[in-house]
């Protein structure tokens, strides 16, 4: 029987351990390739884009900024159980949360400066796209930091855009956010983008956001117009109207003026109006509503006035309250007429029967007795 000799056997290991370690060290980066791979899809899927995995063989260190603790532990436990990985330096950073959260846009002159605090990069990369699709003529000045405390992902994101949306319809203005109130002031662009404005705020305010202060003012007309029309039975108003106030004083005058009347408001806000305007379209209003059919139109200070009414004596004293009526700054032009009633023709029960009588007695007189003519009328 051969005699055992173990120091062999540990020369012989030497070139196998060599070997094995030529082995692993050629499947190394390999091995790290994939688990680099693998790491990154499982944090993506988790929407934890946020933490960056560097990878020394089969250790890992992972970096970035959790939004709290919560965050921080659910990183690690996505690369924990991935298979393949050994080690886990944990080298994440918890960001502060700021309160109140706090998000400011302001649009002017060409570029719009945006402020306040972002949760993560996914989140400032998609209001910057908002921001790009709604406004591309603007210059984007992005002054967001990154902070922990944010309202719920979904309902932030929406009242952001929401507020960029308003944004887009204003000439100049600001959106802000505080935790979940939004705030808005400036100059609409133009009338219907103020009328767009109204409707959102009105019908479209998404779920969880509140208004808080809103101050936005329509454009200013230039020139600031406004019309009446009355004919057949209906009054028609149109141009600009300088607040809700107004348009419901008008709208109340003019259904008490016109009686029967439909009143129809094409009117628009505006801003411009010169003061004392809704003065003036009292003024107006009240004398249209005493002709068959008329006109009233004023640009800024200077007012048309035009119609028909039912006598001469109505249309003189229209024309001048109208033009008497007005502040000295406002000028007028009055074009009043009236219809005259026609004079009908008098029937054979009138003067066209006695001059036929006339001549009928005349001939008869002269010339003896004369038989009626089969074709004349019976005297009555």
């Amino acid at each position: 029987m051969s005699e055992l000799r173990p120091a062999g056997w540990l020369w012989g290991l030497v070139p196998l351990t060599f070997i094995a370690a030529l082995v692993l060290i050629g499947f190394a980066p390999q091995i790290e390739a994939d688990l680099q791979r693998r790491t990154d899809g499982a944090l993506k899927q988790a929407d934890l884009g946020w933490v960056s995995a560097t990878f020394k063989g089969r250790d890992v260190t992972l970096r970035g900024e959790a939004m709290g603790a919560d965050a921080r532990d659910a990183a690690l436990d996505v690369v924990g159980r991935i298979w393949g990985v050994r080690e886990i330096e944990d080298q994440i950073t918890l960001l502060e949360s700021a309160s109140p959260y706090t998000w400011w846009a302001n649009r002017k002159e060409g570029r719009i400066r945006i402020k306040g605090y972002v949760p993560d990069g996914r989140d400032r990369h998609t209001i910057l796209g908002i921001v790009k699709a709604l406004m591309p003529e603007l210059v984007i000045d992005d002054r967001m930091k990154r902070a922990g405390g944010a309202p719920p992902r979904e309902m932030w994101v929406g009242s952001i855009s929401f507020a960029l949306n308003l944004l887009a319809q204003l000439k100049e203005g600001t959106a802000s956010l505080t935790d979940s109130k939004l705030s808005l002031t400036g100059e609409a662009s133009s009338v219907e983008a103020y009328d767009v404005l109204r409707n959102r705020l009105k019908t479209q305010l998404p779920a969880g956001l509140e208004l808080d202060q809103v101050e936005v003012t329509p454009p200013v007309a230039k020139p600031f117009s406004w019309v009446a029309l009355f004919e057949a039975g209906s009054l028609t108003l149109s141009g600009s109207v300088p607040s809700e106030d107004a348009r419901l004083e008008i709208e109340k005058n003019a259904k008490e003026m016109f009686g029967t009347a439909t009143v129809v408001d094409r009117m628009k806000l505006a801003a411009g109006a010169p003061e004392k305007w809704t003065q003036v379209v009292t003024t107006a209003l009240t004398q249209l509503s005493r002709l068959q059919s008329g006109k009233a139109e004023l640009n800024d200070t200077t007012l048309a006035f035009e119609g028909s009414a039912p006598n001469e004596e109505t249309a003189n004293d229209v024309a001048n309250k109208v033009r008497l009526g007005l502040p000295a700054v406002y000028k007028s032009t009055e074009d009043v007429g009236y219809k005259t009633r026609p004079v009908l023709p008098k029937t054979k029960r009138g003067l066209k029967l006695d001059e036929e009588q006339q001549e009928q007695r005349a001939n008869g007189a002269g010339g003896g007795s004369k038989k009626p003519d089969q074709d004349a009328a019976a005297p009555i």
